[in-house]
């Protein structure tokens, strides 16, 4: 390129008229936005004969230059162009931020074009966005130029020195049927606009196959750029990693909170070198039990010029020591070339922001600007300029330089073993390093803390390597960040780091998972708060649904603990409960019209939609409290509730009539297939219904339909097959309008899978009720498991972009290397329509995958108020390779309505012919905590059903399941068996 020194002159960054800059001018401020008000700036050149270049930002794949410009000089009394952008000569890069992918690219004027004492100016814009109209992102469609200050800092010249080398490949980590994945433009394209679910619709087709987790895998590109939990019990400020090795914290700050982050390497000479995102192989580590507790490790791999190579390991855990909360972290080097050194990167950026609040700037300039002040106290120990400690090591520190944007420290040391701790709080004191006897210290407690967590309660020891990792990684994710301290008081949260949040639909779900996977315990402390008197409070914005869903969710787990006593001390928040849904039924009766009588009062349709209606959801969910409050109430046999009870009963009878008279009259017929809105009357207009959506993802209301209808699918008020209230009103709306992928909810352009809990435990009633169901059934819980979750880290996100970030290989590119620089809830518009790749690990999503994996092991049959009637379903909906020759399948201490149920199957299929079943049974659901009595079961036992489907391969034979007694057939592949007194030992033959 034409040296930059002979072709441009010096332009002073004197912003015109037509431009505002939004980033500041302090000490602190080296870049500045520029915006151009009507879609066109001027920046306007000094008379001078000096010559220098103006500097835009680029950040990874994204560009912040002016997408057009015009060169002017004046003459006399006008302008004249004399160029644009293609006479522009645009110079090398100049690196800013080396683990951030910033750089600053010059852009100069030629000489040939500047006559002394003239005027210049340039007339630059952007196509969409800030400038002319609006772009898919406007986030990235800003101008953004560097102050040529920082060009000359000191600080930019040192970390111009390295450069950063990645080792391995993009996505090689990634098994080769996955890497395979790249859709075109056009099939993306038909993906997202085809009415039915591309994955689904193959269970339309008869004979079905099971779709095995490798298919599903093969559909989309996986959540691996997720963040990865990183916490204790409990814990209100964990510690997230990312799949490169990348961790960080979250800290108050002067300003708002910061995350500390840090990014390990290694260094050869120049070189700082570390992986290629989704080239490290992660996994959670495995103790001598079998169970996977949430230590990560990370492997990578450098081959220098001479094939000899670097072996990289890294293990990153939290543990509380001397008090305070910290993530340990041990690298690891297996270099026989002697020649490299561990390197940190290391800066400090904002925390995600609600993108309601106008006090934040709606750009990316702060999140590059954000610099971390290190200042030693003692070799080993490095403080920030507000005296806490932000890392420790077992090794000497030295910072080789403190840049812009980030800084790089390096450990001065031939060990190839480090020892680090980062503080996960605020903390002044620990002034001491960290030694190897430390680390061990913190992975022993760690060890045995986790080890009891996992060990209590329920176990299922499965063919499946995969559901067993999740089950464990699931459990420790609920038992992190549910229930935690945080605003002075313990509060329950739908998930971590932004989504450290109460809202009241999605924090039942690990309650209850809790009490279904036997920790009743923890299960009664949450249900606890979900029955606060803060939590209820009828002037909050979500009153409607969380007076019914509280009262269900700890009813759920009133039966299946047993505690009477337990019931007894939370039963004046159910009766609160019940008895207000019975009096906001007839609130302002006489004014409402007649559809609108019998319903929950108007307010609004629920979640981000604040507009007013009468919503179905809200009313159904408190009818839900209400059959559910009676209901324990009547089996707990406690009498002072049994008033309660009876006037319970009798007003959930007429409000499911009154419900269901309203869905039928609002049904849309006309609709194909019909259509039943959830949002009735909206704005308090007569008749104005929501709906119907020819495609639910190209309207705010079908977005946010997508969702409730599986919400309410949930409540199980609707039944399958019902000729007065089909759940197939809203499956098939949602399965024939664009609504779901994979058994998953669309949501604009992406996914918001955590909200598939209803629509899969329909699937899975469903195949309870008719086997022909279990496939679809299977299908769509696997795909919540491989498509819904990293694979890596297990963590369940809200809202992710889906088209076409998880179906084209440059997209996911670009996803996954920005993920660890994500920048917030920027705005709605980039959130909620799937443009971040900000994922946040929900508690709730762990606590949905629990519910359904329990529900397809072991199960309660329903009547049709959807209560226990008497019956258990074993293996309902699993995978039919877990019937294999020799396999074996133990489900342990599992809590139902009827007992404590264990079960133990081993396959002979291939060499008798048989699978051998035993199970034991107690209606001993635990013990009383103040009087040592034993809690028994509230329900009768009198069914026991069991689903054996084998493999294809295993039925090419022509083997069914042979009924004989004391067998009675249900259906093709499942028996009921005999409910003997305990315990049940049978030999199933085919």
């Amino acid at each position: 390129m034409t040296s930059l020194f002979k072709s441009l002159f010096f332009i002073l960054l004197f912003i015109a008229p037509g431009f505002h800059a939004i980033a500041g001018t302090d000490g602190k401020s080296w870049l500045t936005r520029i915006s151009g008000e009507s879609g066109e700036g001027i920046i306007e050149l000094p008379r001078t004969a000096f010559h220098s270049p103006v500097y835009f930002l680029l950040f990874g794949n994204h560009s912040f230059e002016p997408d057009s410009a015009i060169i002017e000089r004046k003459e006399s009394d006008h302008w004249e162009k004399i160029g644009d952008k293609n006479s522009i000569l645009i110079g090398s890069l100049l690196t800013i931020g080396l683990f951030q992918e910033l750089k600053a690219i010059p852009w100069s004027i030629p000489v040939d074009l500047f006559k002394n004492g003239g005027t210049y100016r340039l007339r630059v814009s952007r196509k969409g966005g800030v400038n002319g109209q609006p772009a898919r992102d406007p986030f990235w469609d800003q101008i953004i130029m560097v102050m040529d200050s920082a060009i000359t800092s000191d600080n930019l010249t040192q970390s111009a020195n390295y450069r950063l080398v990645e080792s391995g490949k993009f996505g090689e980590v990634l098994p080769s049927h996955i890497r395979e994945i790249n859709f075109s433009p056009s099939e993306v394209e038909k993906q997202k606009e085809s009415l039915t679910d591309p994955v689904m619709d193959l269970q339309r087709k008869f004979p079905q196959n099971e779709v095995t987790g490798k298919d599903l895998e093969s559909k989309a590109l996986p959540l691996d750029y997720q963040k990865i939990l990183l916490s204790g019990i409990n814990d209100p400020d964990p510690g997230f990693a990312y799949q490169n090795g990348q961790w960080f914290v979250t800290w108050p700050g002067n300003d708002g909170s910061a995350d500390i982050w840090f990014a390990p390497a290694i260094r050869i000479g120049k070189e700082i070198i570390r992986p290629a995102p989704l080239s490290a192989k992660t996994a959670f580590f495995k103790n001598k039990d079998g169970r996977f507790l949430p230590l990560l490790i990370i492997e990578w791999i450098y081959q220098s010029i001479d094939n000899n190579k670097i072996v990289v390991t890294q293990n990153l855990f939290s543990e509380v020591m001397d008090g305070v909360p910290q993530l340990f972290v041990r690298l690891e080097m297996n270099d026989p070339t002697k020649l490299a050194t561990f390197v940190l990167g290391h800066g400090e950026r904002p925390y995600a922001h609600y993108w309601d609040d106008p006090s934040h700037s709606r750009t990316p300039v702060p999140y590059f600007t954000s610099q971390s002040i290190l200042i030693p106290t003692n070799d080993h120990v490095l403080k920030d300029e507000m005296g806490s400690v932000v890392l420790r090591s077992s090794e000497p520190i030295r910072i080789l330089y403190s840049g812009l944007s980030e800084g790089l420290l390096e450990f001065d040391t031939e060990n190839a073993e480090i020892f680090l701790s980062v503080p996960q709080v605020r903390n002044e004191n620990l002034t001491n390093p960290i030694t190897g006897a430390h680390y061990r210290e913190a992975i022993e407690t760690f060890g045995k803390k986790w080890t009891a967590i996992l060990s209590d309660g329920s176990y299922a020891d499965l063919p499946s390597t995969e559901w067993k990792e999740k089950i464990d990684s699931w459990l420790t994710q609920i038992s992190s960040i549910t229930r935690i301290q945080y605003d002075g008081k313990e509060q329950l949260s739908y998930g971590a780091y932004f989504y450290k949040a109460y809202f009241g639909i999605e924090e039942g779900w690990p309650a209850v998972a809790f009490a279904q996977w036997g920790k009743p315990g923890e299960s009664k402390r949450q249900a606890e708060i979900l029955l606060s008197a803060e939590n209820l409070d009828k002037s909050n914005y979500h009153h409607q649904y969380r007076n019914g869903l509280s009262s269900w969710y700890a009813a759920s787990i009133a039966r299946l603990t047993g505690d009477r006593d337990w019931l007894k001390s939370i039963s004046p928040a159910l009766i609160t409960n019940g008895y207000w849904t019975m009096h906001a039924r007839k609130e302002d009766g006489a004014n409402r019209s007649h559809l609108s009588r019998g319903l929950l009062p108007a307010h609004i349709y629920g979640g981000d939609v604040s507009t007013p209606a009468y919503s179905l959801y809200s009313s159904a969910s408190c009818l839900k409290g209400l059959i559910e409050t009676s209901d324990v109430f009547k089996k707990s046999k406690l009498t002072e509730l049994q008033q309660a009870a009876d006037d319970f009963y009798k007003e959930a009878g007429d409000f499911k009539n009154r419900l269901t008279e309203v869905m039928n009259d609002v049904l849309d017929k006309k609709s194909s297939p019909g259509f039943l809105p959830l949002a009735l009357e909206l704005e308090h207009k007569v008749g104005n219904h929501e709906g119907p959506y020819a495609r639910l993802t190209e309207d705010k209301l079908g977005n946010y339909w997508n969702l409730f209808a599986p919400l309410f699918l949930h409540l199980e008020i609707l039944k399958y097959n019902d000729p007065g209230r089909p759940s197939e009103w809203l499956t098939d709306y949602l399965e024939n309008h664009g609504g779901l992928f994979a058994g998953l909810p669309r949501f604009y352009s992406g996914l918001d899978a955590v909200y598939a809990l209803g629509y899969i435990n329909e699937l899975l009633e469903r195949s309870k009720v008719n086997i022909e169901n279990r496939i679809k059934a299977l299908t769509a819980l696997e795909s919540y498991m491989v498509l819904a979750s990293s694979k890596n880290g297990h963590t369940v996100p809200e809202v992710s972009g889906f088209f076409p970030e998880r179906l084209d290989r440059k997209e996911y590119e670009r996803a996954v290397r920005e993920a660890p620089w994500n920048f917030g809830m920027y705005n709605a518009e980039r959130y909620l329509k799937g443009y971040s790749s900000f994922t946040e690990p929900l508690g709730a999503g762990a606590g949905e995958g629990l519910l359904l994996i329990r529900k397809s092991l072991v199960d309660e049959t329903k009547d049709e108020n959807g209560l226990p009637d008497g019956g258990v379903f074993f293996l309902s909906s699993v995978p039919g390779e877990w019937l294999g020759e020799g396999k074996e399948i133990r489900l342990s201490r599992f809590p139902t309505a009827y007992g404590i149920f264990d079960l133990h199957i081993k396959s002979f299929i291939s060499s008798k012919s048989e699978i051998h079943v035993s199970y034991t049974y107690s209606k001993v659901l635990g013990k009383d905590q103040s009087t040592g009595n034993d809690l028994l079961a509230w329900n009768e036992l009198d069914k026991i059903f069991i689903r054996l489907v084998p493999a294809p391969e295993d039925r090419v034979s022509g083997k069914k399941i042979k009924i004989r007694k004391p067998f009675i057939q249900y259906d093709e592949w499942t028996v009921q068996l005999p409910v003997s007194s305990g315990k049940g030992e049978f030999i199933i033959e085919f």
